[in-house]
């Protein structure tokens, strides 16, 4: 019965060395046991050091949901595979993320039950720390965000996980140069010769952060940078707040327990 169970790996032209390989082939077996975990919930990530001193992080995404399970059975294409291939083409179109390695995938009676994604370690700060090495916040590194994310656009790119873990800064760096994305699992590449809908514009900003005076100095300096209407910052702060107002609902009904302990512990603050 063991063609039911499969693993297969992919290596980018950047993996040419035996030693990496032969590590991403025992994966399955060794990602468990070894290396630092430096993140856990629904996706694992762990940090390994190689006999030669080389330094990688792999990333495991969990088991498919049933949706997203019967979408790989249909498609072969788990969210490593997408990773992947997403970082190759960012990093043709000149934007940083760490150098991708590898992919591989445990697949099981025809179902997809791990994939994991294999890169160069990096070193650089997560956007979350980096904006409040300064108080209120650092308004220069503000003013270049806002100016990347207009650069990711301008180029055609929709990160849907734009989020402040998952874009990283190069402290020692100034400009649209000093950003790394990271988690490239979601990414819309569309044609930015052609109009795109500014909702779906302003609805990429919302999930970097929920401090608004944090936003809406991003807004107007990502409307600057865009070269949009003065008018449509106020478009822009509107969307980021109905966003929340949705996405606070959502988890009312989906996790109405943690809602609940969330609302008591912040009434005992105040």
């Amino acid at each position: 019965m063991a063609f039911l169970h499969k693993y297969y790996t992919y290596f980018s032209n950047f993996c040419s060395d035996e030693e990496t390989q032969k590590f991403v082939e025992l994966l399955p077996e060794v990602f468990d046991t070894h290396g630092q975990l430096v993140h856990h919930g629904r996706n694992d990530v762990r940090l390994f050091e190689l006999p030669s001193g080389k330094r990688l992080a792999v990333k495991r995404f969990g088991k498919p949901k049933w949706l997203q399970l019967l979408g790989t059975m249909i498609f072969r294409k788990g969210k490593a595979h997408a990773a992947f291939f997403n970082t190759l083409r960012l990093r043709e179109l000149g934007i940083q993320s760490p150098l991708p390695l590898a992919y591989s995938e445990v697949w099981s009676y025809g179902a997809l039950r791990h994939s994991f994604l294999v890169t160069e370690c990096t070193e650089l700060t997560p956007l979350s720390t980096a904006f409040y090495l300064t108080e209120p916040f650092d308004k220069c590194l503000a003013v270049d965000f806002a100016t990347f994310v207009a650069h990711l656009h301008g180029l055609g790119v929709f990160h849907h996980d734009l989020n402040q873990t998952n874009v990283l800064v190069d402290l020692e760096k100034r400009g649209i140069e000093r950003f790394s994305l990271i988690d490239n699992n979601r990414i819309t590449f569309f044609d930015c010769k052609k109009n795109v809908d500014e909702t779906a514009v302003f609805e990429n900003l919302t999930r970097f952060t929920g401090d608004y005076n944090l936003f809406d100095f991003v807004a107007d300096a990502y409307v600057a940078a865009a070269r949009r209407p003065n008018s449509d910052a106020a478009k822009l702060k509107a969307q980021k707040r109905r966003h929340d107002h949705r996405w606070k609902l959502r988890k009312r009904i989906t996790h109405p327990l943690r809602t609940l302990r969330q609302d008591h512990q912040k009434c005992k603050k105040e």
